[in-house]
């Protein structure tokens, strides 16, 4: 049987993890410095709205929180590149292949970027984080579980991934209602 928390339950626990520090524990248990919060993707325009609220709340409290969003990064170098009827051929042929490829290429050397800049002294005891928001425009290019393997011992900061996904019993989830996948080292909310 499939049961999911309300998300005003899931973003206090998250909040709670930040603020308490258990985040840290999480990453010296797990090994990886992720938490993912699963949710509906219908309550996508709400999970946007507690998003920007709850990094209001943590940057009023003197945190770092530091956004990232796979379209403008996805898009931005395919049209740059003049790549993207390239994409459609070589997703066509090898889809696997595209997505790991992408998945480095694109998003692991950004988020690399992101969990390495330098943190301003108010957010260096552990008041800093990252927010992968919209995951949902990770697909079908990128395999989540495939991107956070490849940010393992890349990126040290305590990331959160908002994920528009159907959490069921066992090792898997659904992806925005439609992919089986497989769930990653990392606290599920």
């Amino acid at each position: 049987m499939i049961t999911s928390k309300p998300l005003d339950e899931k973003f206090k626990e998250l909040e709670k993890l930040l603020v308490s520090g258990k985040a840290e524990q999480i990453r010296a248990r797990r090994g990886v410095p992720f938490i993912i919060l699963l949710y509906p993707p219908e309550e996508e325009i709400q999970v946007r709205s507690r998003i920007d609220t709850l990094k209001r709340k943590l940057e009023t409290a003197g945190w770092n929180i530091q956004s990232f969003q796979p379209e403008p990064i996805l898009f931005k170098f395919l049209e740059s590149k003049g790549k993207l009827q390239d994409v459609f051929e070589a997703e066509r042929q090898n889809p696997q292949q595209l997505r790991s490829k992408m998945a480095f290429d694109l998003f692991v050397k950004n988020l690399t970027e992101i969990g390495r800049e330098s943190i301003p002294l108010s957010a260096q005891a552990g008041k800093a984080a990252i927010f992968v928001c919209r995951a949902g425009g990770f697909y079908p290019h990128v395999n989540i579980h495939s991107l956070q393997e490849q940010l393992v011992n890349k990126v040290k900061k305590t990331t959160v991934f908002f994920i528009p996904a159907i959490g069921i019993e066992g090792q898997e989830y659904i992806f925005l209602g439609k992919v089986r996948t497989q769930k990653y080292r990392g606290y599920y909310i």
